[in-house]
C-alpha cells in the first residue's frame, strides 16, 4: 500500500468514524486504549482494548477498536477477525464494514472485501474510503468499468484524492478514455 494511502487509512478511521458507545465493563481500559491509540503506543493500545472488549458478550466498540489497533499494526488477518467479532456482538454496526472490506483487501481475500464494501456503502453510499478501496478490488481484478465510478467518487475528496489518482488513470488507460 503506498504511504499516503496507509497513512490515510490509520487516521480516517480515528478521525471521523463512530460506532456504538462503549459499555461499562472496563471504562478505564477503553479510554487508555484510545490515549495509546492516539499516542501510536499500539502495543499498550492492543492490550487495554482487548481487556476493555471483555468476555462474552464482548463490547462492540471495544473489538472495532481493538481491530483498528491490528490494522495499524499490520495486522489485517487479525483486524479482519476481531471486525466480525463486533459486528457478532452488535450486528447493527453501521460504520465497521468498511474498516472490515479494507482488512479482507489488505489480507488477500477480494471477494469477501468486495462484499464488506458492497455492504458498508449501501449503509453509507458517501463514505469515500469504502469508495476508494472498492475501486481498488475491482481494479485489481481487471473490472475497470466497475471500479471507475468508485474510483471517480474517490477522487472527488480531497482526503483520498491522491490515494485514488494512479489507480483511476490506470482505469482510464484500460477503457480506453
Amino acid at each position: 500500500m503506498p504511504r499516503p494511502l496507509r497513512a490515510l487509512v490509520a487516521t480516517c478511521w480515528l478521525a471521523s468514524w463512530t460506532v456504538a458507545s462503549a459499555g461499562d465493563a472496563a471504562p478505564g481500559d477503553f479510554e487508555r486504549g484510545r490515549k495509546a491509540l492516539s499516542a501510536g503506543d499500539l502495543h499498550r493500545a492492543e492490550a487495554a482494548f482487548a481487556a476493555a472488549a471483555g468476555p462474552a458478550p464482548r463490547d462492540a466498540e471495544a473489538l472495532y477498536y481493538l481491530g483498528v489497533t491490528h490494522q495499524r499494526q499490520g495486522r489485517y488477518d487479525d483486524a479482519a477477525r476481531v471486525f466480525e467479532e463486533a459486528l457478532a456482538a452488535d450486528p447493527d454496526l453501521v460504520d465497521i464494514w468498511a474498516p472490515l472490506g479494507i482488512s479482507l483487501y489488505r489480507s488477500g481475500d477480494p471477494a469477501a472485501a468486495e462484499a464488506a464494501l458492497d455492504e458498508a456503502l449501501g449503509r453509507t453510499p458517501d463514505d469515500s474510503l469504502a469508495h476508494l478501496f472498492l475501486g481498488l478490488v475491482r481494479q485489481e481484478a481487471e473490472r475497470c468499468d466497475a471500479a471507475l465510478p468508485h474510483l471517480e467518487h474517490a477522487a472527488d475528496d480531497p482526503a483520498v484524492a491522491d490515494a485514488a489518482a494512479s489507480p483511476l488513470a490506470l482505469c482510464y488507460r484500460r477503457l480506453g478514455r
